[in-house]
Parts: structure tokens; sequence; C-alpha cells
């Protein structure tokens, strides 16, 4: 059907509302559809308009088959490759605006490999760093208003008040993939968006992306903005109230907290406060927050011995009172082996460590 509409000898040549209809199509959830429609839009390809006979739909093309070179399908991703060097197209910060909107898409296939184009574009544009992060961060405040519930004339709710978080989630994924683009500046602003607001978002899938996109800019900038990062990190854990709503925060800020402390050398004066900034953060509600706190080195002890006991106390503490929870048990074993490596082998006497546990 697209051959008889090519433009060739004999054919007609399809028409912008056709080649609109194909484009459309790039934004379907099936990867058959997304394909099918790339061979389609190959076989137009000369009925495409230039940017002299009308710039606005060859804007929206190649926004379209720049977002679609990035389809998480690497077939999609090289058939929309083939079309772009057909049609000589070249990539300019414009595609900004749209890629942004593909952010926010309904269908994730489209969020993420908007994503993954709008770090593409920031990568070939600097400038568009800057002013991308803070569009994106406003994104996530817009999208955190719900859709209201709906009631009919006896005030009773007939349909439910609607959370548009698959836009929260995109922005999380954009944050992931920008996240060696990022200026100093830019990382401050970011811990404190991410702290609280972000991590404690009220979707789970959002909390993992955002805790995804804080982890990614912690391993990238850790090491250069160590010292603005700590005290975001330990004003949290110091002031948050203590309510089971901020529970999921905590363990995020403990995870980042043990990422960053890997950027320093064991040597460094720093890494003593946060590592007993974690161990006064017990308890450990979830595994992963003991699994990242287990990765800091264990050099600390010998350098802090008076506090030592203070964490082996609280350590036991903790696994005692706690004889149905997994993961704070696990997080206390972990903080039990660290000490133990920090030490040495004697620790286990020194600190009575085999006959506190058993």
């Amino acid at each position: 059907m697209c051959h008889c509409a090519s433009g060739d000898i004999g054919c007609d040549k399809a028409s912008l509302d056709e080649i609109n209809v194909l484009l459309n199509a790039l934004q379907t959830p099936q990867q058959a559809v997304r394909d099918a429609a790339l061979r389609g839009l190959i076989v137009v390809v000369n009925c495409f308009p230039t940017m002299e006979t009308d710039q606005e739909t060859s804007l929206h093309i190649t926004h379209r088959l720049w977002v679609a070179r990035h389809d998480i399908s690497e077939d999609v991703s090289k058939l929309a490759l083939k079309l772009w060097e057909m049609a000589d197209m070249q990539a300019t910060g414009a595609l900004s605006e749209g890629v942004l909107r593909d952010i926010v898409h309904p269908v994730g296939a489209v969020r993420e490999a908007g994503a993954v184009a709008l770090a593409a574009l920031a990568t070939e544009y600097q400038d568009l760093v800057a002013p991308v992060t803070l569009e994106l961060i406003e994104i996530f405040k817009a999208k955190k208003e719900m859709t209201p519930a709906v009631r009919d004339q006896y005030d009773r709710i007939v349909k439910e008040a609607i959370d548009l978080w698959e836009g929260r989630a995109g922005v999380a994924m954009a944050l992931t993939q920008l996240a060696p683009l990022f200026s100093r500046e830019t990382v401050v602003t970011l811990a404190n968006f991410f702290v609280p607001g972000a991590l404690g978002d009220r979707n789970s899938e959002v909390r993992n992306k955002m805790l995804a996109a804080a982890m990614a800019v912690v391993n990238c900038h850790g090491k250069e903005t160590v010292n603005s990062l700590f005290p975001v990190f330990e004003k949290f854990l110091n002031t948050a109230p203590k309510h089971a709503s901020y529970d999921c925060v905590r363990q995020s800020v403990i995870i980042l907290m043990g990422s960053l402390a890997k950027h320093l050398d064991h040597t460094d004066p720093k890494i003593k406060p946060i590592v007993f900034k974690l161990v006064e953060a017990l308890p450990l509600h979830h595994s992963r927050s003991g699994k990242s706190s287990g990765q800091l080195s264990p050099s600390f002890c010998p350098g802090d011995q008076r506090r030592v006991p203070q964490a082996r106390d609280k350590t036991h503490k903790r696994f005692s009172s706690s004889p149905n929870s997994y993961g704070e048990k696990e997080g206390c074993g972990v903080w039990a082996r660290i000490l133990v490596k920090g030490m040495g082998i004697l620790a286990l006497k020194q600190l009575d460590i085999m006959n506190s546990t058993y």
C-alpha cells in the first residue's frame, strides 16, 4: 500500500495526513506496529517535506525519528537510523521541546525512548542540560497533582482520583540518562529535589526509578560533590520525623550515603562521620540499605575505637528486638561483618559478638 504512495513513476504521492498516520504509529506500545510504520515511512521517504517547504511538519518528522532512533527495540532503532540517513536529517536543539513531551507519554516504550533520546540530544548540545533539568523538575511537580474524583449529585464518588504517575516515572528515567552530563551546581539542585520529595513519591515505581536516578548522580559526581551532598543527606536523617511515612526516604538516603562514601579513600576523615551516621540511622528496614552500607570500607573501625562499642550495642539491640524482621537482621549482620573486618578477627572476642548473637 505504501508503495502506491511512494511518489515513484506511476505512483501517487503520500499526503501529509498519510505521513502523520505512520508517524503516530511510532508511539504505540506494540513493537510490531512501530516496525511496520518505519518500513512504510522508508518507502515514502521521498514524499517528506523539507524545512524550506514546511518547517513545522519537517521538524515533527525529525523529532519522531530521533526518538525512534533510541527505541527500546534494537530492530526498530536500526530501521529508524536507516530512515534518518536516507532522509539526510540533522538533530537540533529545537527537538528538546517535543522530546520532553515524550518523557511523560502514557506509553512506556515512548517514555523510555524519550529519556534516552533527550540525553543523546543534550550530549550534542551541552547548553540544554541545565534548562532541561529544571524543566524536568517542574514537570515532576506538575504531575504530582492527581485528577480529582468524580462525584454524583449526592456527593458519592463514582470515579476515583487518578494518579498520573507515568509522567513522574518518565522524569526519573530522563534524569538517570542525563546523570553523566550534570554540572556541580545541577547536582546540588537535584539533591534537594530528590530528598525528601522525589524519593518519597506516593507511587512505588516512581520511588524506585528516582532512587536509580539519584544513585546514577552519586555514582557519576559523588567524588567531587561529597561536601555538598553529605550535608543534604545528614540534615534529612537528623530532622525527618520519626514516622513510618518517611521510612522509604530514609532507606533511600542510607543507600545514597553508602554509595557516596565509596568515592572516598579509606583514610579520608569524612568517611567516619558518614559511616557512623549510617549506624545511627538503624533500624535498617530494608536489606538493600544494609547491603549498600556493607560495601563501605571497614577501615574506619581502627581509627575510632571509642565509637565501635556504641555501634556494636546498637546493632545487637536492633537484632534482638526484631525477631521477625529478616531485613533488619540482615542489615545488622552486615554491620557486624564490617566491625569484625575492620578491627580484625580478635573483635569477635573483644566485642563478644559470638555470645551476643547466639
